[in-house]
């Protein structure tokens, strides 16, 4: 298992941005809530440059006086090769 991030908070004073990362069945989905009552989201299919584009919101932010405040972060399943042999060798 691996850790994926998949959503980030931003604070700037009373006022919060929050970014997360859905997986969709068409690929990916960045969905922006903040600050107050703004919501918005980016479709991307699979393939695409997703972390690019967050990143460079990520920037804006930081470049208007945000500060990342958390990070969420999921397990995933990273598939093991079927033909690896998983047992224990006796000694």
């Amino acid at each position: 298992m691996t850790m994926e991030r998949t959503a980030w908070l931003f604070t700037k004073g009373e006022e919060s941005v929050r970014l997360e990362i859905r997986d969709m069945p068409e690929g990916v989905q960045l969905v922006i809530e903040g600050p107050g009552e703004a919501s918005s989201h980016f479709d991307f299919p699979p393939g695409t440059a997703v972390d690019s584009f967050r990143r460079d919101y990520e920037n804006k932010l930081l470049a208007d006086g945000y500060r990342l405040q958390v990070v969420a972060e999921r397990r995933v399943d990273v598939k093991q090769d079927p033909t690896a042999d998983r047992r224990r060798r006796s000694r």
